[in-house]
């Protein structure tokens, strides 16, 4: 396949959880799904549906993890791990299903 054209978070996503959809326009491909990382309703959903109903407990706790690490800010990671954007959501995500550090 052609490189796909778009955010590649958002790409990296769509392939983890196996939705990825392109348009063919001009000769190029261009990514044409969600906008993960700016939609966090959007994060909200592969969260629940990936790491709370299909996630082994070790990956649910690896995305915590994650998140606190990418959220810490002045010592208080409870308070900014709750107020996560989609973004930083998006990249614990990522890591933990692509299993980086």
């Amino acid at each position: 396949m052609s490189k796909i054209i778009g955010n590649e978070m958002n790409i990296r996503i769509a392939r983890l959880i196996d939705v990825l959809r392109v348009t063919h326009l001009d000769g190029k491909v261009y990514y044409d799904g969600e906008n993960y990382v700016e939609d966090l309703n959007a994060m909200h959903e592969v969260i629940e549906t990936v790491l709370i109903s299909d996630a082994t407990h070790d990956q649910h706790n690896e995305f915590c993890s994650a998140l606190s690490r990418i959220c810490k800010e002045d010592g208080k990671i409870w308070y900014s791990t709750i107020n996560a954007t989609a973004e930083q959501r998006a990249e614990a995500f990522v890591k933990t299903m692509e299993g980086e550090e």
